[in-house]
């Protein structure tokens, strides 16, 4: 009975501890996702102020 409670003890530590990782692994995530949508909105608002087609280049 007593191993039995031993190896499910060593289980739940080990969930844990893979939980805990796994956190930190989405947390990385956000992190990343939140800095590329802002280098989005910077290219796009680069895109919307630039001349459009029918305008001739600056050099013209």
């Amino acid at each position: 009975m007593e191993e039995r409670l031993i190896e499910i003890e060593v289980l739940y530590a080990f969930q844990e501890k893979r939980i805990e990782e796994l956190d930190e692994v989405v947390q990385g995530l956000r992190a990343e996702i939140d800095r590329l949508r802002a280098d989005l909105s910077q290219v796009q608002a680069v895109i919307a102020s630039a001349p459009t087609e029918d305008a001739p280049p600056p050099h013209w």
